[in-house]
């Protein structure tokens, strides 16, 4: 059991009651690291790791292109998205993983000198239908699925974790009266998300009058 501004001997009396033991932060629950703040870089070492750790022994240079690339889609581009849909990637570490990606679609392995990249991963990580060849953009995804948790603050308030923040913050269910990325006491987590709320905004149209299927009325209207 792990609590916040929480008197210890509370915690050890709930904790009790619960025949469970009292951790402390930093802690890790279903394989994700838990803090009071942001993650550091060392909090994603073993995602790295577990990139890494793929790409161990020789194997990728017995594959052609096309199947180290059908291996990039299928196993690699799936390994962090357990992260993604709750963490802001570190720049650093969205580099580190980019440059592990790009290794392995040209060079096959680590240990292989480097060879010539013959498109730009800008293009490699673009859609077919522009001329690329669909590999995950990493950062672009880790926005999407960090904006997935704002679309539910507003479609599903009813939802216990919607519930407890809006609890906690003393906030309504709106994005018009959300409180800003800078709020005192404001979890690491939540400025994640936060951070793709100017971009979330521009991407929802409200229609006037508008009624969801569910019953909730929209709440923005746009000329």
């Amino acid at each position: 059991m792990l609590g916040i501004n929480v008197d210890v001997s509370r915690l050890e009396f709930l904790a009790g009651l619960f025949h469970c033991e009292v951790q402390k932060f930093p802690s890790r629950i279903l394989g994700l690291p838990l803090h009071l703040g942001r993650l550091t870089k060392a909090d994603w070492v073993p995602l790295i790791e577990r990139f890494e750790k793929r790409l161990e022994g020789w194997s990728g240079i017995f594959l052609s292109l096309g199947g180290r690339l059908v291996l990039l889609q299928a196993i690699l581009s799936n390994l962090p998205i357990f992260f993604l849909s709750l963490f802001k990637l570190l720049l650093g570490v969205r580099n580190r993983l980019e440059v592990i990606r790009r290794r392995f679609l040209w060079n096959g392995a680590k240990e292989v000198q480097n060879r010539v990249h013959l498109v730009k991963w800008d293009i490699v990580c673009s859609s077919k239908k522009s001329g690329g060849v669909g590999i995950l953009n990493i950062c672009d995804m880790n926005t999407a699925l960090l904006m997935k948790w704002l679309w539910r603050w507003l479609f599903h308030p009813n939802l216990q974790w919607c519930r407890i923040v809006k609890e906690r913050y003393e906030c309504d269910d709106s994005l018009r009266h959300i409180f800003p990325r800078d709020s005192l006491g404001l979890s690491g987590i939540w400025k994640g998300i936060m951070d793709g709320l100017g971009l979330f905004q521009q991407a929802v149209m409200w229609s006037l009058g508008s009624v969801a299927r569910d019953g909730v009325a929209s709440k923005f209207w746009s000329p």
